[in-house]
């Protein structure tokens, strides 16, 4: 049987503030892993599916997962530390699900979507700290995404830039332009005129 040697202890796979599972993380590292153990096979399975062109992940939440996968495939103690990470990923993708879905309200709020998740407001944020963004800058990123997307869009060719912005989720006309341009370097009629060009070529 196949094994598989994981030789560097030095392996990030605590941080500053879970050191107290460092204890059980060195032994495992000592000693080599069978090729059928089912925590090595899930972590194959994941990697394959990151790796794929198809897929996008958000490093800091793949960061997490691949962690976690590890420290399970390795046997190491503590297991509960393992479970509420694991727990944590799943909670998060249902934050974003929620906030990728739910953009074009213009009503949402942090509120809403903790309700929704069935967490509290202050566990939220604390889900998305390691994303690096605010849940208004998560709203924001998608709410852009979705005015882009139709500024190219052939079907809403006659739809006005203000219409496209409130279906987009945006309630105020200055502030979706500012934060258009920012994003995508260029105004929304610019964007929606060069995907007509690239259209007609």
């Amino acid at each position: 049987m196949k094994t598989t040697r994981i030789a560097s202890p030095s392996m990030a796979l605590v941080d500053d503030n879970h050191s107290s599972a460092a204890s059980g993380v060195q032994a495992p590292l000592q000693r080599p892993l069978q090729s059928d153990n089912p925590g090595l096979l899930v972590l194959d399975g994941y990697l394959g599916a990151m790796l794929s062109i198809d897929q996008h992940h958000d490093p800091a939440h793949a960061t997490l997962q691949i962690r976690d996968l590890v420290l399970g495939a390795l046997g190491v103690r503590g297991q509960a530390l393992v479970r509420d990470r694991a727990i944590n990923a799943a909670r998060l993708s249902t934050v974003l699900a929620a906030i990728r879905v739910r953009a074009s309200e213009q009503g949402l709020n942090p509120a809403e979507v903790a309700r929704q998740a069935g967490i509290s407001v202050r566990y939220l944020h604390r889900l998305l700290e390691p994303t690096g963004r605010a849940f208004s800058q998560h709203l924001l990123a998608q709410r852009l995404e979705r005015a882009a997307g139709m500024l190219r869009d052939p079907r809403f060719a006659q739809l006005k830039i203000a219409a496209v912005a409130s279906e987009a989720g945006f309630a105020d006309i200055s502030h979706f332009n500012r934060s258009f341009r920012r994003a995508f370097g260029d105004t929304p009629y610019g964007v929606r005129v060069r995907a007509a060009r690239r259209r007609q070529n």
